[in-house]
């Protein structure tokens, strides 16, 4: 039940408007990571148990391989704590050691126990077998907290995005089109919830990765992809009401402001270096125009702020010179 990595973050750029929504997301993505990698550590750490048992009996030193085991269940608590940091770099660092101390229990392992290797594996899969029941409790517990991240990335973006609309209703935008998507999209957190609650159901007896193929796992996947559309949509009708008045606006500024000039010159006054300016205003105006109309949100605000830096500059420029 992974989620995409950028689940719900179309709504990132709603962040410009400085927008402070109550709702917070306060399950971070490498806990939930890290509730998955528990469980395979936790393997980990029952097959090693299984071994070191085995080499004893078989009256063989086991002391290193009773020190990798303490060094890998240390690292277990390095790793939980750069989880709870969400710090990633050290999190990945963790893991990559912890690799390096199985490969050396591994090894060692081998040499101990000689001929008996597959007695050995043996042993191993029958630890497994005595706590099956635990280790899929903890991937179920993976699972739950998943559920509970995804929820809390569904209510933090309706949340901003409620905030988003009464601050544009506010400054008497139009977002009838905008209310209704939302009202749409939260209409189907039940839904979400509740396929979510039957994939960890279905695979109460089935380990990491071994859940993509269940029905379950498909209906979860359909109306995931579905919500990330609702929200991409959400998003688009926003930047298309911000936007749309935005460019409006800004054609009469720029027509206003070329009219001045050309009284001007009409006056006698040489305004070349303002119509050159003006004109590179001009020129990103209506390349944000052309993006406008082809849907790039993105790149329009991005040119936007462009021809509204420029055109700043230009009127300091012009109040310098002209005196106001």
């Amino acid at each position: 039940m992974m989620d995409k990595k950028l689940l719900f973050g179309v709504l990132a750029t709603m962040l410009l408007m400085s927008v402070v929504a109550a709702q917070e997301v306060t399950i971070n993505r490498l806990e939930v990571h890290y509730k998955y990698d528990y469980a395979v550590i936790e393997k980990y750490r029952i097959g090693m148990e299984a071994v070191i048992d085995y080499v004893d009996e078989l009256g063989k030193d086991s002391s290193q391989l009773v020190t990798y085991k303490d060094q890998f269940k240390a690292l277990t608590s390095d790793l939980e704590g750069a989880a709870d940091e969400d710090d990633e770099i050290s999190y990945n660092s963790t893991i990559s050691e912890m690799k390096d101390v199985v490969t050396s229990f591994s090894q060692e392992a081998r040499a101990q126990v000689g001929n008996n290797a597959e007695e050995a594996r043996a042993r191993i899969e029958s630890a497994w077998e005595e706590n099956e029941d635990y280790l899929y409790s903890l991937v179920k517990e993976a699972r739950e907290l998943h559920r509970d991240r995804n929820t809390e990335l569904f209510d933090y973006c309706t949340a901003k995005a409620e905030d988003v609309i009464e601050k544009l209703e506010a400054q008497e935008y139009d977002v009838d089109e905008v209310k209704e998507k939302l009202d749409e999209i939260e209409g189907k957190r039940k839904e979400f919830i509740d396929v979510m609650n039957d994939v960890i159901e279905a695979c109460s007896d089935k380990w990491i990765g071994e859940c993509k193929e269940t029905p379950e796992a498909e209906a979860y996947s359909e109306l995931r992809d579905e919500l990330i559309e609702d929200f991409e949509e959400l998003r688009d009708l926003i930047y298309e009401a911000v936007l749309g008045s935005v460019i409006t606006k800004g054609e009469e500024v720029l027509t206003n402001a070329e009219e001045a000039l050309a009284s001007a010159e009409e006056k006698g006054i040489d305004v070349t270096a303002e119509k050159a300016k003006l004109g590179d205003v001009r020129s990103l105006f209506e390349d944000a125009k052309a993006e406008y109309e082809q849907k790039n949100y993105e790149e329009v605000v991005d040119l936007l702020r462009s021809a509204s830096d420029l055109f700043n500059e230009l009127r300091e420029e012009v109040r310098e010179r002209r005196g106001g």
